[in-house]
């Protein structure tokens, strides 16, 4: 029970289809929608942290058009959406102090939503992956997406709320 207000339908969707896959043994699909959801998450933040910077910042604007697009694999928004937060803390940090996010808090994110991505390449062919699709494995990343999902969405909204 994450308890987000405002989260994205398809979001909430992939996380409930991860929790089925689990419940049916089906590990693999389970990383594939827990996948979906924590890239999802990074995406709206990614464009709600844009939206702070105005439409005026030609960075802002980049990293919103970025994030959403298809050319960008998910490694590489993870990397600018942090880089992005990272190198604008004097906007960014009394947003994330009101809602009790600290920088290492979205840095520990980004690190599962990493390890999450790597046990996800599965599906690719060809591709080996440094975590097995186990029920182990999936178990803890499953339990470890309540606070980094948290985390990520709760930034999101004071950003977005932040917006004139």
């Amino acid at each position: 029970r994450l308890s987000l207000p405002n989260l994205h339908q398809k979001i909430e969707d992939a996380l409930r289809d991860a929790v089925r896959c689990f419940r049916a043994e089906l590990f693999v699909p389970s990383l594939v929608m827990l996948g979906k959801a924590s890239e999802g998450v990074w995406i709206e933040l990614g464009v709600a942290l844009a939206g702070v910077a105005g439409p005026d910042d030609a960075k802002a604007k980049k990293l919103a058009e970025g994030v959403v697009g298809p050319e960008m694999g998910f490694a590489r928004k993870l990397r600018e959406i942090l880089s992005f937060y990272e190198g604008r803390q004097s906007t960014f940090k009394p947003l994330s102090q009101q809602v009790g996010v600290g920088l290492e808090d979205v840095r520990t994110a980004m690190l599962w939503s990493d390890t999450l991505r790597d046990a996800r390449n599965a599906i690719h062919h060809r591709v080996s992956t440094s975590t097995d699709a186990s029920y182990e494995i999936v178990a803890t990343l499953l339990l470890a997406a309540v606070p980094h999902l948290q985390t990520i969405h709760l930034l999101k909204e004071v950003a977005r709320q932040s917006v004139p």
